[in-house]
């Protein structure tokens, strides 16, 4: 089944055959999935009256219970002898085919909405009632799963710690390679989390990006990258640098020393790392056509392909486009691109990075916090972890080798916020292989710059009414 088109007709036939025959997925769909998401009368009776069995009875539907509710509805003999025999046509679903539509089929059920929207859309557009129209899509959009424990009762409480026990030993996080901040972040970024790097203009967001990129490839991830300011060579490049170790000026010419060409050591050390699947995608993409569909497309698109996207990276959200909901003002434009993003991340099982300005307030601060960001505060309310790339006076001043030292600064998280926010780790910046490197010998050469722990945000208890009378962007904030 993975391997046929994901909205094909045998697809919609094993996922109406669950519908209405398999109380594990009714469990799971029957408060968002409804007849007429589907092209005929027949398909739809069954699935509408499957789901008024299942939530009266607990059970799924027979041959005999259709039969029974055909004749108490007294159904014409059309009728009757159609629902029968779509119910005869349905095959049962093989262990690969239940597993798959089981994963998909919140994405099906919200495609079928978003097309039934649409048409029931035309008579609004025709009289002109654009609002209308406008939460008929946006309502089917929102249809989600939701996903919850249940009840919990006395006798479920042991059943209920062991799942949660696998599911923490299970978790994919993916490092980003640097000691303490993967520490920090219980071993690295997981699978359905966003991260947003606050830096100045200039100071290495671009470089980050490729390094975490870099990383996740090098523990066999794929990754899907997006660079909407930057060349995508230039981008591929620092990528290649960070995977291969090659320094980004070696890449096109003889290494110093050496009989192989740098393309000759990129292969060979990528291939002593045994790769299983890992595949590195760099998108060069105009900021005015990357939206958050786009991403979604992209993902989809490259499973077809076989390649199973883990991390996207996006350099940087911030000069993205909303799409087809694009609001008035930039920063609430802004707020709706970052939680479509988070959105992706849940939906398609990924780990989002990606970078933000700060505003120029922030270029000499030795901590900053959310109000430092650039043009929109509200943007981070959804995202999972903030971390700052901070480098004062000193920090500029290149060391005996040409390199540059600075701080990341954990500046909020979602998970164990209290416990981490305002935590600083020093590193150093390789800018010719595009690589930060944790070093804990720093002294620091200004006995007044110790580090004082930042204000602790903890992003799951704030809301957007907490600054529902912002009325914008700060005055300084940055371009």
């Amino acid at each position: 089944m993975p391997d046929q088109a994901f909205y094909s007709p045998s697809y919609v036939s094993a996922l109406v055959m669950l519908a209405t025959s398999d109380t594990q997925f009714l469990l799971a769909y029957s408060k968002i999935i409804e007849g007429r998401f589907f092209g005929d009368a027949e398909t739809a009776w069954l699935v509408d009256k499957a789901k008024e069995h299942y939530a009266a009875y607990d059970t799924a539907l027979t041959r005999t219970i259709v039969e029974q509710e055909l004749h108490a509805e007294k159904a014409n003999p059309d009728m009757v002898e159609a629902v029968l025999v779509r119910w005869d046509g349905l095959e049962e679903v093989d262990d690969d085919t239940f597993t798959y539509v089981m994963e998909t089929a919140e994405k099906y059920i919200r495609r079928q909405a978003i097309l039934c929207a649409v048409m029931e859309s035309q008579p609004l557009i025709e009289e002109d009632r654009q609002d209308e129209v406008i939460q008929l899509v946006e309502d089917a959009n929102a249809i989600r799963l939701v996903r919850s424990v249940g009840a919990i009762y006395p006798e479920e409480i042991d059943p209920l710690l062991t799942r949660l026990s696998v599911r923490d030993r299970d978790v994919e996080n993916i490092p980003t390679g640097i000691p303490s901040l993967d520490a920090f972040l219980s071993g690295g970024l997981r699978k359905t989390e966003t991260a947003v790097l606050m830096a100045a203009k200039s100071k290495g967001k671009s470089m980050w990006l490729p390094y975490v990129a870099g990383s996740a490839v090098l523990i066999d991830q794929s990754v899907l990258c997006y660079t909407l300011e930057m060349s995508g060579d230039d981008w591929a490049a620092r990528l290649i640098s960070r995977m291969s170790g090659v320094p980004i000026n070696n890449l096109s010419t003889d290494l110093s020393g050496s009989e192989f060409k740098a393309t000759t050591r990129i292969t060979e050390s990528i291939q002593m790392l045994g790769f299983e699947h890992a595949t590195a995608v760099v998108k060069e993409i105009s900021p005015r056509k990357c939206t958050p569909d786009t991403i979604s497309q992209d993902i989809e698109e490259l499973a077809v392909q076989g390649i199973r996207i883990d991390m996207v990276v996006i350099d940087y959200a911030d000069l993205m486009t909303a799409g087809r909901y694009k609001e008035d003002k930039r920063y609430a434009e802004l707020a709706t691109i970052y939680t479509d993003i988070t959105s992706i991340a849940k939906e398609y099982d990924v780990a989002v990075w990606t970078a933000s300005q700060v505003n120029r307030a922030a270029l000499r601060r030795k901590t900053i916090s959310l109000d430092d960001v650039a043009i929109s505060f509200d943007k981070l309310f959804a995202v999972d972890f903030v971390l700052g790339l901070l480098q004062i006076d000193h920090e500029e001043v290149p060391d005996e080798n040409g390199r540059r030292s600075a701080r990341i600064q954990v500046v909020a998280a979602r998970r164990a916020g209290e416990y981490i926010a305002g935590n600083q780790v020093p590193v150093r910046l390789f800018y010719e292989s595009a690589t930060f490197k944790e070093i804990k010998d720093i002294i620091d050469r200004d006995p007044e710059s110790a580090v004082e722990p930042n204000v602790v945000y903890e992003l799951d208890v704030m809301s957007d009414a907490d600054h529902s009378d912002a009325e914008g962007p700060p005055d300084d904030a940055a371009d």
